[in-house]
């Protein structure tokens, strides 16, 4: 047989193969971080056991490397070393942004200005006000004993309670001694028999009342309720909301 012929019966040669790399990902931060960073805002900043609450903007957010610069805190007299969990949070109409997070060093080691915290990977906005709130002024009353910065241990009345907080009445005027963002060592009251809240809160807000007499209304947000507690005053706002459903918080 020909030679041409026995070359033509020879099947194509197979093409050759090319690889295709995949696309190398896209590192990127969460999005309300990006948007923190680029307008600049003031966040704020607490530290477990430490009743002072600290502001800071956001310098730098480095994705490859899992990490987000802050400037330093203010005052300055916080002493934060590398290993410490901090919690960061901010406001923004009506929504509320918090995550914890830990510092991997302080730039002072390496001879520039700011903290090095771990990156998170999903943060969001939730509505400040997320679960039922229940009002409490009627009688009789529940008294509240709140440990306030630099006066000690205060005695007031409950106004309004949510799993997630409370809304309470001090006598006197407090501007001095309050700060939004200041954490309490001692929220303490007695709902129901068998049924007392003892934590740490963070005070959120406050606002001066002279009617019937001097007093202050301050709101606070309960930061180390454990689960079962936070689930028992849960149900104790959905009994008493069933059992009279006007009796709703504004």
């Amino acid at each position: 047989m020909p030679l041409r012929r026995i070359l033509r019966k020879r099947p194509p040669a197979s093409p050759a193969l090319t690889t295709v790399e995949p696309p190398a990902a896209v590192l990127t931060a969460p999005a309300p971080i990006r948007e923190l960073h680029t307008r600049g805002q003031l966040i704020t900043v607490t530290r477990p056991n430490d009743s002072t609450s600290y502001q800071s903007l956001i310098l730098a957010i480095d994705p490859q490397r899992k990490l987000l610069w802050l400037d330093e805190l203010f005052p300055t007299r916080a002493s934060v070393r590398a290993g410490d969990t901090l919690e960061v949070s901010h406001h923004c109409n009506g929504e509320l942004l918090v995550f914890n997070t830990t510092v991997i060093a302080h730039g002072k080691s390496y001879g520039v200005e700011g903290l090095a915290l771990r990156l998170p990977e999903a943060v969001h906005y939730r509505p400040r006000r997320q679960w039922p709130r229940l009002t409490l002024t009627q009688h009789p009353t529940v008294p509240v004993v709140l440990s306030l910065p630099g006066v000690g241990a205060q005695y007031g009345q409950v106004l309004d309670i949510s799993a997630g907080g409370v809304r309470v009445s001090v006598p006197g005027s407090w501007h001095a001694q309050l700060r939004p963002g200041d954490r309490i060592p001692l929220c303490q009251m007695t709902l129901a028999p068998g049924l007392t809240v003892r934590c740490r809160a963070r005070i959120c807000a406050y606002k001066s009342h002279h009617r019937p007499w001097r007093q202050t209304h301050i709101s606070l947000a309960f930061t180390d309720l454990s689960r079962k507690a936070s689930e028992d005053v849960q149900r104790f706002v959905l009994n008493r909301l069933r059992a009279a459903p006007d009796n709703r918080a504004a």
